[in-house]
């Protein structure tokens, strides 16, 4: 069986915990910085998923890197601030935790725990996507009769040429964002 500790500031961690003890994992809560560094210098866990909703779980999180970066993290979290900071390869390269956006569901959490050494963190994978859908962009600008709000991801036909598309720069635009 699994050992999680769970590491969640609010009511949620009994909700998750539950759904988890379900499932067939072994979870261990905690609802501070002080209780969740006391669990962990106490036992082994294959898993460790911190709910990075306040300070303190930010605290506990760069502590377990310091104690073992190889340690098996699952970061929840509604931003993607600390993935801007140390940025995404520098994460990948040094340790071994995976990101899941708020919302989530437990069939995604369920998934990163069974499968997560096959598993790439979907900031990863999103911020992959970002950056092809960036590049697709700027190949698009390049045609005159579209305007993009790239804020709205956007591309749209400027009013005052509404038929300017021709059927080459369609599927031209086709074949960029493929």
């Amino acid at each position: 069986m699994k050992r999680v500790l769970l590491y969640d500031s609010q009511q949620a961690v009994e909700q998750l915990a539950n759904e988890l003890i379900n499932l067939s994992f072994d979870v261990f809560k905690s609802t501070s910085y002080e209780e969740s560094i006391n669990k962990y210098l106490k036992e082994n866990y294959d898993f460790i998923i911190i709910d990075l909703d306040t300070f303190d779980a930010l605290k506990f999180l760069n502590k377990i890197l310091k104690l073992n970066p190889k340690q098996r993290i699952i970061n929840l979290s509604n931003s993607l601030e600390l993935t801007t900071k140390e940025g995404c390869e520098t994460c990948i390269k040094n340790y071994n935790k995976k990101r899941l956006l708020k919302p989530y569901d437990l069939r995604m959490i369920y998934d990163y725990l069974i499968n997560f050494d096959e598993r790439v963190c979907l900031d990863y994978n999103k911020d992959l996507e970002s950056r092809k859908l960036s590049h697709a962009l700027s190949e698009i600008s390049e045609f005159e009769s579209f305007k993009i709000k790239e804020d709205e991801l956007l591309i749209f036909l400027e009013e005052q040429d509404k038929n300017a598309l021709t059927l080459r720069e369609f599927f031209l635009i086709i074949e960029i964002l493929n």
